[in-house]
């Protein structure tokens, strides 16, 4: 599935970046939590 080249040339590294923050974020607050 993650083989076909076509989808990554589609998601631009801003997207990707703004993923990673998004679950960079996510773990931040379960850090706090625990």
């Amino acid at each position: 599935m993650l083989k076909s080249p076509p989808i990554f040339k589609l998601i631009s590294p801003r997207t990707v970046e703004f993923y990673v923050f998004k679950i960079y974020e996510k773990l931040k607050i379960r850090n706090r939590c625990e």
